[in-house]
């Protein structure tokens, strides 16, 4: 079988929140894309400097399924880099992601789709793109493409409700975060859309039960917070 092989550099901020995500190294745009979704989510330990938090520097390597991480003064790659490989742009739209250049990220999507076998990691990162800026249209087709190669990634169901949600079909947006926390039952995110979108709809108590969910497999959500404290003016 091949290796599987990821490297990945990133900053932990004060706060234990990993940022600035760059693909060094890997095997697989479809295992790159994923891992990165999984590392934004993560928290770390901060390190400390006379008794305070600071910002730090990380990498994290995965080789035969096995993964390690440490922390290195090394710079992460540049965003602006000229890719030439379909990771590369992947690599370079997720960081112009971060970066809110919309455009930008969906053009390096559009290259890695051209230059990739595997596109559904393209795919997805196009849907990101469209979705954070507003262009619900494009990222339902996008995210159609991805759940129609890889039916078990709730991220993608994740996103395909909250476009399905803002553009006024909440009952679709339902049934696709369900089938996210049905992949995945401890995905919190899930949870608190899934609560937003039952108060939105009316439907208070079982958005209560929802975001208390949500809140309990992650306390640290503020959009949980801030749905609950929308939740409870209501009641």
């Amino acid at each position: 079988a091949a290796q599987a092989e990821l490297r990945l550099a990133f900053g932990v901020a004060p706060d234990g929140k990993p940022h600035d995500i760059s693909v060094l190294k890997t095997s697989s745009t479809d295992l790159a894309s994923r891992t990165v979704a999984e590392v934004a989510n993560w928290r770390f330990r901060p390190a400390v400097l006379n008794d305070q938090p600071i910002e730090a520097k990380a990498t994290f390597q995965l080789e035969s399924g096995t993964a390690a991480s440490s922390g290195t003064n090394r710079p992460a790659p540049d965003p602006d880099w000229q890719p030439r490989t379909a990771d590369e742009f992947l690599a370079r739209g997720y960081a112009r992601l971060r970066a809110r250049k919309y455009p930008q990220a969906e053009a390096d999507a559009a290259d890695a789709l051209k230059a990739a076998s595997d596109t559904v990691a393209a795919w997805f990162l196009k849907g990101r793109a469209a979705y954070d800026d507003k262009d619900y249209r494009s990222a339902l087709d996008a995210f159609d493409k991805v759940i129609s190669q890889r039916a078990d990634w709730p991220e993608a169901y994740r996103y395909r409700g909250l476009a399905y949600s803002h553009s006024g079909g909440h009952e679709r947006g339902l049934a696709d975060y369900r089938k996210a926390i049905e992949l995945d039952p401890d995905y919190g995110a899930a949870y608190n859309d899934l609560g937003w979108a039952y108060m939105d709809s009316g439907e208070l108590e079982l958005a209560k039960s929802n975001l208390d969910k949500a809140l309990a497999l992650e306390p640290n959500l503020i959009s949980a917070h801030e749905n609950r404290a929308k939740l409870l003016a209501r009641r």
